[in-house]
């Protein structure tokens, strides 16, 4: 799953949870951020796509890698990163050491980690209270698997665990087991056709 938001790179932080977290950082604009294990179901990839695409305007792509098995929007939504948009100003009441360290990290977000606990918990607290938090639209993505259903006609709709809630009408033919045009011969374990 591909989210474009049209914003710059720089401006958006994806928040370490319990996946393992990579940063590939060059610059503030081209840096990668990832959550997860390569390639599997959960692993979150934010990057600069303008920059990959040679455009001029700004454009940040979040990639989510989700399963066809567990594509349901309940587990979309556990799996949907902290994404923060920190295109908003600090409070003007902040000052001194964590004005300091809150510019920093704005600008490095691995420097979080650097800090002791107490300290990156409460930077960490100032940091989301300015953002603003990109969110996962149910609507949208359940038109996104009303689509693959749509294009992918050879995918069972029971794999879909959310799809009952769309308003949309399964054509018979879809849901009908397909006959072969060849007989299956066996041979060494494997399907020839």
């Amino acid at each position: 799953m591909a989210i474009d938001i049209p914003v710059a790179r720089s401006r958006l932080r994806l928040v370490k949870d319990q996946r393992k977290y990579t940063l590939m950082k060059y610059s503030n604009e081209n840096m990668t951020e990832y959550l997860g294990v390569r390639s599997s179901h959960g692993q979150v990839k934010l990057y600069n796509k303008a920059l990959e695409r040679g455009l001029e305007s700004d454009l940040t792509r979040l990639e989510i890698t989700v399963d066809y098995e567990r594509c349901s929007w309940g587990e979309f939504k556990r799996l949907f990163p902290v994404v923060l948009d920190n295109g908003s100003q600090l409070p003007d009441d902040l000052t001194g050491r964590d004005y300091v360290l809150c510019m920093a990290c704005l600008e490095h977000p691995e420097y979080l980690q650097h800090l002791p606990y107490k300290k990156r918990k409460k930077i960490e607290q100032l940091l989301a209270t300015t953002a603003q938090n990109v969110q996962p639209d149910e609507l949208s993505y359940k038109d996104i698997l009303a689509q693959i259903l749509y294009y992918g006609k050879d995918i069972k709709p029971e794999m879909w665990a959310d799809f009952h809630e769309i308003d949309a009408e399964i054509p018979e033919e879809w849901t009908k087991k397909k006959t072969k045009m060849f007989d299956e011969i066996q041979s060494y374990g494997q399907y020839q056709i």
